[in-house]
């Protein structure tokens, strides 16, 4: 790229950037003039998914009793989710049908994502299985 290039593709981020932050997305940073999460860990995005589902059982106004017994589970299993967010995949499933949030865990893992436009187009077909034998 020119350095023209460079820098409109600078500016163009930092403008996705402030439009990020504008709508609630602060998570995201810009490196190498892309945007990244910046959630590092599993328990990092465990711990934000737990305050997203504190904040959605206060929306409704729910206590933590009323969710775990909605959810199915024992009281202490959903405080160490939400104080931890530590938690089996079958109970936060649980917590998210109480919730009415079963979309969000339809689209997981359906949608692929790439770095560049050049990424994008040098996947032409998906990976085909090979077997090792």
């Amino acid at each position: 790229m020119t350095i023209t290039a460079n820098i409109l593709a600078f500016i163009f981020a930092y403008f996705k950037y402030f439009l990020y932050l504008c709508s609630g997305f602060e998570n995201y940073k810009i490196v190498d003039c892309k945007m990244v999460n910046v959630f590092d860990t599993p328990l990092s995005v465990a711990q934000a998914v737990a305050n997203r589902v504190k904040q959605r059982r206060l929306a409704l106004r729910l206590t933590q009793v009323e969710l775990a017994q909605k959810a199915g589970m024992p009281l202490a299993t959903y405080r160490l989710f939400e104080t931890k967010g530590k938690i089996a995949f079958s109970g936060l499933l649980q917590i998210a049908f109480a919730l009415d949030c079963m979309n969000d865990f339809n689209n997981l893992f359906s949608s692929q994502s790439w770095a560049t436009l050049d990424d994008m187009l040098a996947q032409t077909k998906p990976a085909k299985r090979v077997r090792h034998d």
